[in-house]
């Protein structure tokens, strides 16, 4: 595990390295809301198809996982896309291909809109695109941030734990979720989910590369027709939004090489 430390952030981001480091492809995996990149892929960075083709970063935002939790930090997808940014920079890394699932996807679109020289290869694994709460961040927010810090999270997380006994679809993970401050839990899901100039929409329609969108084929998630124009289409069959848990080896031979050499 290594820690970098932004300039002007009193904290640090936890990443792990791993795979050749030799090879001429480097995958950066960015994680959900209430997820832990270093645990949602660290299956998928070991995997024979991934493993030894290319150097893996799993990033653990910031007051998630692994990483500090400072609380002088916004917590806005924005600067959660400038700290990864810093990250990627001190570890020499350029023109990666980047893999992000839900909150990391809309994470990923900001980084490769705003530093394009980071991205070369761009997978979005149902990120949210517009305004608007989803499952899990509807139930972050049903609290204000004051309420949220002093019981609200500790009553997200009984209620997760719940619905995994249950085995309920699309609970999230109370393991990880654990790891996150409840203030960067809060914070980063009402920036999330508001509006934005420009919007995520937007940004990825300006991108210079053509992404992959990857869907679960269980999570009822139908691309429009402008996504379909923006974005090549794959899907991961008998799989959810936590598609990576759900069908791991499809999931991994999406994001393998022949995928990257099919798009050029």
């Amino acid at each position: 595990m290594h820690i970098h430390t932004p300039e002007g952030i009193s904290g640090g981001l936890a990443y792990f390295d791993t795979g050749n480091r030799g090879a001429r492809a480097t995958r950066v995996y960015i994680g959900g809301l209430g997820s832990a990149s270093s645990v949602t892929f660290a299956e998928v960075a070991a995997h024979p198809l991934i493993d030894g083709d290319a150097r893996s970063i799993m990033i653990d935002l910031l007051g998630s996982g692994w990483s500090d939790h400072p609380e002088d930090f916004s917590y806005t997808v924005e600067s959660h896309a400038d700290s990864i940014a810093s990250t990627l920079d001190a570890a020499g890394v350029s023109s990666a291909h980047v893999i992000g699932h839900s909150l990391g996807g809309s994470i990923s679109i900001i980084l490769a809109s705003t530093r394009p020289d980071l991205v070369a290869h761009l997978t979005l694994c149902e990120p949210n695109l517009e305004p608007g709460l989803g499952i899990i961040s509807g139930k972050i927010l049903s609290w204000n941030e004051s309420e949220f810090v002093t019981g609200g999270y500790q009553s997200l997380l009984e209620s997760m734990r719940r619905d995994e006994q249950r085995k309920i679809p699309f609970a999230g993970s109370a393991r990880t979720t654990a790891r996150w401050s409840a203030l960067a839990l809060h914070r980063t899901a009402t920036s999330l989910v508001a509006e934005r100039y420009p919007a995520l929409r937007a940004q990825l329609d300006a991108l210079v590369i053509s992404p992959v969108y990857v869907i679960g084929a269980d999570s009822n998630n139908t691309p429009d027709d402008g996504l379909l124009a923006t974005c090549q289409v794959a899907t991961v069959p008998k799989a959810g939004h936590f598609m990576m848990n759900d069908n791991l080896e499809a999931f991994c031979a999406l994001i393998a090489p022949g995928l990257l050499t099919a798009i050029r």
